[in-house]
């Protein structure tokens, strides 16, 4: 068992409601976080996959990166939230799926990734309307660029954290997302032209890892 040097910072509150925390408050509970460092282990009680967006959820996933998720038990949710290091680019999007979903934007490291490691993205959604339909899911894929069809990391959420394989080897690497309805899994397709079932977000330059 490991012991960390120094207690970590704990917060603890409820959303919305009378008793919910307010937003003087919330705000003095971020600006803490922010002071605190770059990762933040954050634990929604009562979660359920249908809710809305929280403002402490939309805050974290607006302005860091998701690194790792886990439902914990029947109604919880554990998230592992990070702010990179590296410069990060927002690049709009405007792309529209079938159901009233709009990719409005997505934001990518801007630099070279190392081999192995995780290619962290967030994107940016807006909800139109609904066709009453029932829960959709978002995916992301890192595909080979020589080889489209070889799928070298994926993830089905709304924020990717994707880990490469540690054998992948240097070279550039296509970036992708898109819809699909999570009881059937049938994708949904954008409305252009394309009649395409993703998005092209970008191509990634992998690089060996330091020291090798």
């Amino acid at each position: 068992m490991a012991y960390l040097p120094r207690s970590l910072p704990t917060y603890f509150w409820i959303e919305g409601g009378e008793r919910g925390i307010q937003d003087a408050e919330r705000l003095r509970v971020q600006r803490a976080v922010d002071g605190s460092g770059g990762r933040v282990w954050y634990l929604e009680r009562w979660y359920s996959a249908a809710d809305a967006l929280t403002p402490t959820t939309r805050w974290l996933e607006e302005s860091r990166f998701l690194r790792r998720q886990n439902q914990v038990g029947q109604s919880g949710r554990l998230s592992l939230y990070v702010r990179e290091s590296a410069p990060a680019a927002t690049v709009p999007a405007g792309v529209r799926f079938a159901g009233g979903l709009v990719l409005e934007s997505f934001t990518i490291l801007a630099a070279p990734l190392a081999a192995g490691g995780v290619v962290p993205v967030r994107l940016r959604w807006r909800a139109e309307e609904g066709d009453g339909a029932g829960l959709i899911t978002g995916f992301v894929h890192l595909l080979a660029e020589n080889d489209l069809s070889h799928r070298v990391a994926e993830s089905d959420r709304f924020l990717f954290d994707g880990q490469q394989p540690d054998h992948s080897p240097p070279g550039k690497y296509v970036l992708v997302d898109g819809l699909y309805r999570s009881q059937s899994g049938e994708h949904l397709r954008r409305t252009d032209a394309s009649g395409d079932d993703f998005a092209y977000l970008t191509t990634i330059q992998i690089v060996a890892p330091t020291g090798q």
